[in-house]
Formats: C-alpha cells, structure tokens, sequence
C-alpha cells in the first residue's frame, strides 16, 4: 500500500472510475503498461484490495515459458468456479471458449477479470480477450491487463490485441519510474542518498525497493546483481530450495513444491519473511520474475539442468500431464528424449485452440532432437508445415511439406504422401510457383485415384478444383469440383463439401451475381459452422473479391469488416494479409487513397514481393502512383508486371496487367501486348471476370486502341465502351467510384462535365488524369482553369467511408457499439471493426478523440463565406 502514496494515485483512480462505470454495465478494459519492475502488479493489488469482498475477482499470470501454456491464464483465473468458461476450457474448442468467455461475464454479478504479464501470453489467449473485450459494454465487467512495453517488437501478437481493443476506448495507464521525492519518501530514515539511489535504479519501483534491502555495500548497477547479493544472505538449505524453484516461470502449485523440496520447504520461510517469495491462492512465487530470473540465469548449467530433471520427475507423475511445462523443463535440462516424447501432443493441443505460434515452438523442438523416426517425423513436418502456412511462412511450408513427402516415400505410405502433396501444391501456388503446384497436385491426383480411400481421393480432387478456381481457370475447375462434391458426401467430409460449394459459387458459369454471392455465403456459413476456419477465410476473400469486381462496394465493406473480424477471431494471418489488401482495394474505390498506400505499403513489408499476395499488393499500390503522377509508378508498375508474368497465376497476373494498362495509358505509354490477349483468353466470357476484362479494354481504348463490346459485358463498362459517357458516369457515381465517375466525365467532349471531372480529380488526388482533362480543356480553347480545391475539401475531410461516418455519428450521440448494431441492423463484431478502422484512420486512440477530430476536420472543410 505504501506504494499508493507513491505518485499512483492518479492511476488507482482512474482504475476505480472505470469499475464504477461497469458496475453501471458499461464494461471497459483497463490496460496497464510499463517496464518490468515499474509496478504494475502493486497497482493492481492495491485496486483489488480496495474493492468490496463481494465483488468478483478473477486472476491469471502469463507464464514465461518456452512456448505458454494454451489459454493458461484463463485456466488459472477460472480454477475456483464451476461456470461456463471453466467447462469450456476443460472441453471445449476455441469458438466455444470464446461463446463461454463472453456468457460468463454477461451478468448480474460485478466482475473484475485480471490477466498480468500479456506479454508471455499464447494465441489463443489474446483471441479470446479480444472477442470478450469487444463485447463487454453492457456487461458489469472490468478487463485488467497488465504488459511490458518496453518487450513489444513491432511484429509482437499482442500489438495486434491492443489494435483491437482501441474500438472499445480502454483506460489506458503507462506506469512511469518514480521521482526523487518519491524515492526519498521510500529510503525514509535508511541514510540512503536519495538522490544516488534514484540516479543508479532509474526510479524503477522494484530496483528501489530491492537496493534497499539489500546491505548498502551490495548495492550494483544491475538489478541482477542486486537482487543476488540478497539471495546470498540467506542460509544455504534455503538458498538451494530457491535454486530449485527458481527454474519454474509463473507460480509454483503447493503439490509440485512439496514433491521438489520435500521437507526443506519450511525452510523457505525465511525467503518468505525476506520478500523473496510470496503465498498466493495456489501455490508459492517469486514476488517478482525479474527476481526469478536473475536466480536462475546465475546457477552454472550443470545446476539449472538437474533442477529442470527433478521437475519433469514430478510432473509426469502428476495428471493431467501440462504437455507445455513439460517440454520447456525438458529442453531446459537438455532431455531430447522428453522432449520427442511430449513436443508433438504439445503442437497439436496449441493448434487446436488456435495457438499458432505455440505449436510452431513444439513442433521446432520435436524436429530438432533427431530422434523422431522416420513415420513419427514424417507426420509432425506436416503438421509443422500447415502451421507454417497458417503463419504465412509459406516458402518455409514448403520446404517442411517436401521433407515430409520423401519420408512418405522413403517409409513406403504412398497415401501419406499423395496427402502431403495436396497440401504442398496449394503452398507452392501461394508461394508464386505455379508449374511446380500443379505438376505436385496431378502427381498427388494420379496416387490417391490408385491407393487413396474415398476421404483421400476427395480431399485431393477438392484442392485440385480449388486450385484451379484459384489461379481463376474457371471453366476447367467446374467439372472437377462436382466430382469432388460427390466423393466429399460419400467420404462424409462436411469441411470439403463447404469448400466445393464455395469455389463452383466462384466458377460456375450459369449463376447470375446474386446467385454467385448467396452460394459462397452459404459456403463459407457451412465451414464456420464446422470449425473449418481456414476454408470460412478462404470463402471470405473470394467473396470480397467478387463484391468489389461487381461494384457491390456497401456490401464489400460490411463483408471486409465481417470477415476481417473473423481471421481475428481465429488466427488467420495468412488471410487477414489478403484481406488487408481487400480493404486496400475499397478504399481506392472510394478515393481514399492515402490511407490504402499506407496499408498497403505495411503489408509489403510483411511479404515476398513474389508471392501471389505481394504482387496484388504491389499491382494495387502501383494503381495509385500511377494515377498521382509519382516518378516512382513506372519502376513499381513494370516490376510487378514482370513478376506477375513469371508467376504466372491468373489472378495476381490480371491486377498487375491492369495497374500497368492504366499507368501507360496515363503517362502516354502504348499499352504492351502480353497485358492482353492470350492472357485473358481463358476467362474474358465467363461473368466473374468480365468487369477485369472490360476495366482492360476501357484503359486500351483510352489509349487510343480500337476494341469492340463484347456479349456479356458488364455495366457500366459496356455503356463507357460504347461511348456513352453520361449513363457511365451516373452509374460509376451510384457505386461510389468517384474516380472512374470523373474519367467519364472527363470524356464527355462537355465544358460542363469535364470540369466536373477536373474538380473530383484534383479532389482526389489524381493528378496524372487531372492532365489529360486540363489538356483537353485546353485544346477546346479554354484559357483560364479552375485552381483545385485545398487538400482539406477532398473527399470525406476525414477519409470515412458512408458507413464509417455513419457509425461515427452514432458513436457521436453516445451510442455504444451494441446499439449501434442496432440502430444499424449489422452485427457487433461488424460494428467493431467499423470502430476500430475509423479509429486507425483517424489515428487516434479513443472514442471521444474520434469524434472530436472528425468534427474539427468538417468544420475546416467547410467553404469561407
């Protein structure tokens, strides 16, 4: 408590503040940060012990292991109740953790729900925060978590949490060090010189307090040093008990101390009545990690290695087995043989919550041991390499998967690797080698029709179609993909026949759009609905991307900010990346092309330029220098065009082909061959490619190329195509492509229109077309332009889409996002990420900052009279 005197006050209210206001049911998340030692974990003590006994407290600990135990804080913080979250943990998957997280704080009882050290946390942990954070507004609950921001590289997972808790406006406390004053205050009649003691611990609280406990001539630089100097004071039966718990991360259960130390706990009093250690609910800990951890980085190797021996003992005898504890203590005491034996089990139960990273580090210390046999070893690279997909390390996944095919071979399992293969040709295709996947899946095709089970020759026969529908040879995927549907039923593959119907939604030649959209939302309901995530994420990006070819951009946006939700929920990084570059492609559509650079520029230094992803992402960012103008388009646009080609893959091919007709007809380049033609000869008829193949022709017939309209072209491209510039316009301005709206008018041959058409231009942005209009004002004897607009006037001051602003508006009259829902008829989640993207536009933090910049930008906008 004396800490609370000690320059925290501010915090612990601010704390208090928003628990009163979830016990108005209106829950809030409190997130608390700073360096290790700053005092966290005494703040949140020191609110807990000020709380009414009757309020609920739930408390959990990352641990610092090797790879954290699966949702082991949440495990810890529901040990003493018997309610849904509990149950769910014990036997539920992860989407029916996340349903029990949100159903077990809904009410009545105030709650509050502490997790410390987020920085250590599993995956699937901060999945599950994020759903219930997100849905805690109406609920009497407080989230408390606490992390160390000084441990966050830019591409930590928790970074992506704190992305989505900032919808949700939480309290945000950064713990700074401690003044002078405040030293002094702590050192009291102790003689220290405050002013020293504050220059060597850096006003860190904990360094304060253990330089002070420490003799005055122990005092070092370096909290390691300290703390051991005070170690070393006490006696040696009970410095060794220390030395063999200071192995364990997290609290140490009263069984497992007992079983280790025997009757030398009692001697651990002393450490006890030293502040070393503490008594909490279930079990001992260091009072501190960094205490632990300066303990166990000074024990010699030979030390730490017989400590983590003696625990792995205990824990193999103790049920049910804690498969991650067990592989951390046994890569720390070198025992590869304990590792072999329980790594795998460890991977697989990470990866069934959704615990990616987790089961990436078990499946890494399974296959480094060497003691894997040929089957068992063959059976975990697939598993590794599938995780590695998920990760998207897709050149790494390919080379697990062709590891695991030989061993296949090399172990006589013919069936074993036709299914590896099935999955390495699917990488290979992501990975910008075509010839390669679909010489692996016809090979893969050709084994399982001979050997394969009906599972098998479906599973096969299903990636086969949806690699086609993939690389969009659409009319070949068709028939394969009906076939595959019949064997998927006859197999009872629930998880495959979702997957058909998605992809012949996407093929199929006879389906009228609406038809097209309704079966692949059908598709993607079915894989949710059967837990197969990966096909629901596949299902959401074909369907965002046929929304924005068919120019359906409101239901684009309530698809992108669904499904963006969705690849949060369950860690889908490989498809959240494609998604983010969706997002990309609505906001160009929009015109609001500063905040797609920006993103599309972050998801390019996350991927292979070569990959399919990175060549969309390139094609898409190339699309927008070019139509600014940038010196940089041409080398961006000519580059991704050449990648595109040596790939191979229709669909990554047709963007950079677009990117770089637009750019030449732009910068008044004859428009190259091979973007052309053959390249669309495949696919120029069949209706989901028609709106990309008349987008081709239109920038070829702007450059000056004779093409005709061809049957089945769609609105409004066949009317511009035509020549009929005003029907285009008004189509393209329903739509909500204010740039295609201004190119139309642009052609109109009309001074009226076309400086309609100037002003969106340089409303826009688009300063290489604002040229050509000006241009051929110019030539129709115009001599003095109109100046563009001030940047503040261009589009939406604010960069909103209509939705946003519309949720914007409501957040405005203090609508909560369950209301907004409402009010809007969407769901919470969509609500959510239509929060969270205005929030990351607006680059602002809060709700209330939302709304106040949005206002002071449109009042700005606003024409001076």
């Amino acid at each position: 408590m004396a800490l609370r005197a000690l320059e925290r006050d501010g915090q612990l209210a601010e704390i208090a503040a928003a628990f009163a206001e979830a016990q108005a049911k209106r829950g809030n998340v409190v997130l608390i940060s700073g360096e290790a030692g700053i005092g966290k974990t005494t703040l949140v003590r020191a609110f807990l012990a000020g709380l009414d006994p009757s309020v609920r407290v739930l408390a959990g600990i990352c641990d610092d292991l090797m790879a954290p135990r699966t949702l082991g804080a949440l495990r810890d913080a529901t040990l003493t109740t018997d309610g849904p979250l509990r149950q769910a943990l014990t036997a539920g998957s992860l989407d029916d953790v996340m349903t029990s997280a949100v159903a077990e704080f809904a009410g009545p009882a105030p709650t509050v729900l502490v997790i410390e050290d987020l920085h250590w946390a599993d995956d699937a942990t901060l999945d599950v925060l994020g759903h219930l954070a997100r849905r805690i507004e109406s609920s009497p609950t407080l989230v408390v978590l606490t992390f160390r921001d000084d441990e966050l590289s830019g591409a930590h997972p928790l970074r992506r949490l704190l992305g989505i808790l900032s919808a949700a406006s939480p309290t945000r406390l950064r713990l700074e060090p401690l003044t002078i004053g405040a030293v002094r205050e702590l050192a009291n009649d102790d003689g220290r010189d405050a002013a020293a003691l504050h220059s060597t611990t850096g006003g860190n609280p904990f360094y304060v307090v253990e330089a002070l406990a420490a003799a005055p001539g122990d005092v070092s630089p370096t909290v390691a040093a300290t703390v051991l100097a005070r170690v070393h004071r006490l006696s040696p039966g009970c410095q060794k008990a220390l030395e063999q718990l200071c192995v364990v991360p997290g609290t140490i259960e009263f069984e497992l101390a007992e079983e280790l130390l025997g009757r030398s706990i009692d001697l651990l009093g002393e450490a006890e009545e030293r502040r070393i250690i503490e008594m909490r609910p279930t079990g001992i800990g260091f009072r501190h990690e960094l205490t632990r951890r300066a303990l166990e980085h000074s024990l010699p190797a030979i030390v730490r290695r017989s400590a983590n021996r003696s625990i792995i003992r205990v824990l193999l005898e103790t049920e049910p087995l804690d498969l991650a504890r067990l592989v951390h203590h046994a890569s720390g005491a070198g025992d590869d043989r304990t590792v072999v034996a329980y790594a795998p089990a460890a991977g697989r139960e990470a990866a069934k919550v959704g615990s990616h990273r987790q089961a990436l580090i078990h499946y890494e210390a399974a296959l480094r041991t060497n003691l894997l046999g040929p089957i068992d070893r063959a059976a975990v690279l697939d598993e590794y390499a599938w995780e590695l997909y998920n990760a998207h390390r897709v050149a790494d996944a390919v080379g697990a998967s062709r590891q695991a095919v030989e061993l296949h071979r090399s172990n006589d399992d013919g069936e074993a690797a036709g299914v590896t293969m099935v999955s390495l040709a699917h990488q290979l295709l992501l990975n910008g080698e075509p010839a390669q996947a679909f010489s692996t899946i016809t090979e893969a095709l050709t084994i399982l029709e001979q050997i394969g089970s009906v599972s098998s020759r479906a599973y096969v026969t299903t990636y086969y179609g949806c690699m086609l529908g993939t690389a969009e040879v659409l009319a070949m995927a068709v028939p394969i993909l009906e076939r595959a549907l019949k064997l998927a039923a006859e197999a009872e593959r629930p998880d495959l026949q979702a997957m058909c119907s998605i992809y012949l939604g996407l093929c199929r030649e006879d389906l009228a759009n609406d038809e097209r959209i309704a079966m692949i939302r059908q598709g993607v309901l079915d894989a949710a609905a059967n837990g197969d995530h990966e096909g629901a994420g596949r299902g959401y990006t074909i369907l965002a991307e046929l929304l924005n070819r068919f120019g359906y951009l409101n239901e684009l946006e309530e698809c992108i900010a669904e499904g963006s939700a969705y690849m949060v929920d369950h860690d889908l990084p490989v498809y959240s990346l494609r998604f983010d570059i969706m997002r990309c492609q609505h906001m160009i559509r929009r015109g609001q092309w500063d905040a797609a650079e920006r993103e599309l520029r972050a998801v390019l230094e996350t991927v292979d330029a070569g990959s399919m992803v990175g060549v969309i992402a390139s094609a898409h960012l190339g699309k927008i220098l070019a139509r600014r103008g940038s010196a940089d388009a041409a080398e961006l646009v000519n580059s991704t065009f050449e990648r595109a080609k040596a790939a191979r893959i229709n669909l990554p091919l047709a963007y950079a082909g677009l990117a770089h007709a637009e750019w030449s007809w732009l910068s008044g380049q004859p428009i190259a061959s091979d973007a052309s033609g053959p390249r669309w000869t495949p696919n120029s008829a069949h209706p989901v490619a028609t709106p990309m193949y008349a987008e081709f022709l239109r920038h070829a017939q702007r450059g000056g190329q004779r093409v005709a309209v061809f049957a089945g072209c769609p609105e409004p491209w066949a009317s511009a195509l035509k020549g009929h510039w005003r029907a285009a316009a008004d189509a393209w301005a329903r739509i909500g492509d204010p740039y295609e709206q201004a190119l139309e008018l642009g052609d109109s041959g009309e001074l009226g229109p076309m400086f309609q058409s100037l002003s969106i231009l340089e409303g826009l942005g688009a300063d290489a077309a604002a040229v050509v209009v000006r241009k051929r004002l110019r030539d129709m004897g115009v001599q003095r332009l109109p100046r563009g607009p001030a940047a503040t006037t261009r589009a939406n001051p604010s960069g909103l889409t209509e939705r946003q602003s519309e949720v914007l508006a409501l957040i405005g009259d203090g609508l909560t996002n369950t209301e907004i829902a409402q009010r809007l008829v969407l769901s919470v989640r969509t609500v959510d990420h239509h929060v969270s993207a205005i929030l990351m536009k607006l680059e602002v933090s809060t709700r209330r900052e939302a709304v106040a910049l949005a206002r002071r930008r449109a009042a700005d906008a606003q024409p001076v009279r």
